[in-house]
């Protein structure tokens, strides 16, 4: 009950709202304990670096940025931003350690065994 209404009513009484009080907290000792839910953990979505790296290590030769994209929804992972597939490719392609080669105007081709790590996907 609010302040200014306990005042201005006679009949309310201390003893009154103390009973009603009482009441909820009985209520709630009387309900079972909730048992806390164990927490799922979130499956992780693959990162856009890794679908695209795969994809063009399996590709026959030089891709772009759109077949990338038309590959990975053929696929069935879903349609993927363009600026998403152009940033990992050129990250690819740059660095002391590339995994991409660029070999012409927007196309990109996996390098040779020989001539990367095989940390490259520990980046």
């Amino acid at each position: 009950m609010e302040l200014n209404g306990a005042l201005s009513n006679p009949r309310a009484t201390p003893e009154g709202c103390l009973a009603g009080l009482y009441g909820l907290v009985q209520g709630i000792r009387a309900r079972p304990e909730a048992q806390p839910r164990e927490r799922q953990p979130r499956a992780r979505p693959v990162p856009v670096r890794v679908l695209v790296e795969a994809f063009v290590r399996s590709a026959r030769g030089p891709v772009r940025v759109r077949d990338v994209c038309a590959g990975l929804e053929a696929q069935g992972l879903g349609s993927f931003d363009r600026a998403s597939v152009r940033k990992s490719l050129h990250d690819g392609s740059q660095g002391e350690c590339p995994r991409f080669q660029r070999t012409g105007w927007g196309l990109y081709e996996a390098r040779g065994a020989g001539d990367h790590s095989t940390g490259s996907l520990m980046r």
